[in-house]
C-alpha cells in the first residue's frame, strides 16, 4: 500500500519542486523589471511596454492552464494528480488537455495549456497595437545616467537618461508631460585637499598643546581624514611668519595624520607655535602644491587661525588668483576678530555667504571644521532643464522652482510626432559650488 501511495505522489513532487525552482532562481533585476505584470499592488497603472496582455487577460495564471487553481492544466480544479498516476485528469494523456505542450512527456516540465508555441506568440500583441499613450513623468534621480522605461494604459514613466522609442501611431494624439528631479549632494570627483595651520605664537595659549601632546587643531584634522572618502587626498601647510611644514605631496584618506607628514611625528608639526601671522606665505605655498596635484581634481583649501595676519602680508590679491582658478578656500577663526579671513579670502556659496566660522574654543575645530566640508559638497549653485526638438532646446532655469534639493515642472503643451518630428530631447544640468557639474540627457525617439 506504501508503495502504491509513493508512486502516486512522485509526479506531484516532481512538478512542485520543479515550480519553485521557476520562481526562486529567477535574477533579482529581472523581477523588478516584469513585477507590474502580476497585477499586484506595487504599481498599478504602469506595465513594461512588451508586456502583452494586461489586467485580465488570463485571470492571474500565470501557467496558462485553462484552469487558475491546476498548475498542471488539468480539467479537475485543485487535483494535480490523476487516478492513475499521470499527470493531467487521469486520462490517457494524449488528447493535449493534460497540462503539456503536447508531446506526451510528463517530464517535460511544461505547464502551458495544450495550445502551440507559436499560436500563444501569435496571441501576444506587438508594441504598437495599444491605444493612445497616457501621460509621461519623466524621473532624475540623484546621479542617474540611464534608467528604467514603463509604459501601460494609464501612462509612462521615465527614469533618468537614455533613447526611448515610442511608436508614433499611438502618440498621434499627444501626451503631458510632468518632470521631477532631485540635486546629487555627494560629491563624486576626487579631491585635493590642503590644511593650512597657523602655529604662530598667539596659539600658545588660544590651542595650548595637551599633555597627551595633540591639540583641537590636530584634532579637527584626523577626523575630518578619518571621515573623507577614498578619492580624497590630503596635505598641509603650517606657518607663522614663514613656511614651517610643508608635505612633500598629497596622501590617501586611508593613510591618517601621519600621511601628511611622513616620518614625523604630526603633533610636533600641527601644535606648534612661534612668529608672527603670514597668510600670503601659507597661500603660497598651498596654491603650489594643488598646481602639482592631480588634474581635474576637485582643489579645496580648510584654513585655520586665531588672528589677524600681519600688515602687509595679508595675502589678498593670492587668495583672490587661486578662487579665480577655482579653487574652494573655507575658514575658521578661533578665538580671533579679525575680518580679513572672513570678507577676503574665502569662498562663497551661491547666495553670498563665505566658508567661513568662528569658534571660541579650540574643542570645537573638529565639529566646525567638519560641517564646512559638508557645506562644500553639497551646495548646489545652478541647475538648468533643456527640451524640445533636437539642436533647438528650450532651457529652464531650475533654482526658482527649487525646494530642498528637489524640483517639478511640466512643459506647456502637449508632445506628439506632429509638434516634434525629429523626436524630443531633454538634458538635466545641474553644478556644485565646487565647480562638479552632473548632466544627464534622454531621448524619444519615434518609430
Amino acid at each position: 500500500m506504501l508503495t502504491k501511495l509513493l508512486t502516486a505522489l512522485l509526479p506531484l513532487l516532481l512538478l512542485t519542486g520543479l515550480q519553485g525552482t521557476l520562481l526562486t532562481g529567477c535574477d533579482p533585476a529581472e523581477v523588478k523589471i516584469v513585477k507590474d505584470r502580476n497585477n499586484g499592488d506595487d504599481d498599478p497603472g504602469f506595465q513594461d511596454f512588451d508586456d502583452g496582455p494586461g489586467p485580465g487577460d488570463d485571470g492571474g495564471d500565470q501557467t496558462g492552464g485553462e484552469d487558475p487553481g491546476d498548475a498542471g492544466g488539468g480539467d479537475d480544479p485543485g487535483n494535480n494528480v490523476g487516478d492513475d498516476g499521470d499527470q493531467g485528469d487521469g486520462d490517457d494523456g494524449d488528447d493535449g488537455d493534460d497540462g503539456d505542450d503536447g508531446d506526451d512527456d510528463p517530464n517535460s516540465g511544461n505547464t502551458g495549456d495544450g495550445e502551440d508555441e507559436d499560436e500563444d506568440e501569435d496571441d501576444v500583441p506587438g508594441p504598437d497595437t495599444g491605444g493612445p499613450l497616457g501621460d509621461l513623468v519623466w524621473k532624475f534621480t540623484c546621479g542617474g545616467t540611464t534608467g528604467a522605461t514603463a509604459i501601460g494604459d494609464q501612462g509612462m514613466l521615465f527614469t533618468d537618461g537614455g533613447d526611448r522609442r515610442l511608436p508614433a501611431a499611438r502618440a498621434a494624439d499627444g501626451f503631458g508631460v510632468r518632470i521631477e528631479g532631485e540635486f546629487c549632494r555627494e560629491t563624486t570627483v576626487p579631491r585635493d585637499v590642503v590644511f593650512i595651520i597657523d602655529v604662530s605664537n598667539s596659539m600658545s595659549w588660544n590651542d595650548r598643546r595637551r599633555r597627551d601632546g595633540g591639540c583641537g587643531r590636530m584634532d579637527a584634522l584626523t577626523d575630518m581624514i578619518e571621515n573623507a572618502g577614498l578619492n580624497t587626498r590630503f596635505g598641509l601647510v603650517s606657518f607663522s611668519d614663514a613656511i614651517k611644514y610643508r608635505s612633500p605631496g598629497f596622501s590617501p584618506a586611508e593613510a591618517g595624520i601621519e600621511g601628511i607628514v611622513p616620518g614625523e611625528n604630526p603633533d610636533d608639526r600641527i601644535c606648534a607655535w612661534g612668529g608672527n601671522t603670514h597668510y600670503d606665505k601659507a597661500l603660497t605655498a598651498a596654491g603650489e602644491m594643488l598646481d602639482a596635484g592631480t588634474p581635474g581634481n576637485l582643489k579645496e583649501i580648510y584654513f585655520i587661525s586665531d588672528g589677524q595676519p600681519t600688515r602687509e602680508f595679508e595675502g589678498r590679491e593670492i587668495a583672490k588668483e587661486l578662487r579665480d582658478k577655482g579653487v574652494i578656500i573655507a575658514g575658521v577663526m578661533l578665538d580671533g576678530r579679525d575680518r580679513i579671513l572672513e570678507n577676503e579670502i574665502v569662498s562663497r556659496d551661491e547666495n553670498g555667504r563665505p566658508f567661513f566660522s568662528r569658534v571660541a574654543t579650540s574643542g570645537e575645530l573638529s565639529r566646525t571644521l567638519a560641517g564646512l566640508a559638508v557645506k562644500l559638497g553639497i551646495a548646489v549653485e545652478g541647475a538648468t532643464l533643456s527640451w524640445g526638438a533636437p539642436g533647438d532646446p528650450q532651457d529652464t532655469d531650475l533654482m526658482p522652482v527649487a525646494n530642498n534639493g528637489m524640483f517639478e515642472l511640466i512643459p506647456p503643451g502637449r508632445w506628439s510626432p506632429s509638434r516634434y518630428p525629429d523626436g524630443i530631447e531633454v538634458t538635466y544640468t545641474y553644478w556644485l559650488t565646487n565647480r562638479e557639474k552632473h548632466e544627464t540627457k534622454g531621448r524619444i525617439i519615434w518609430e
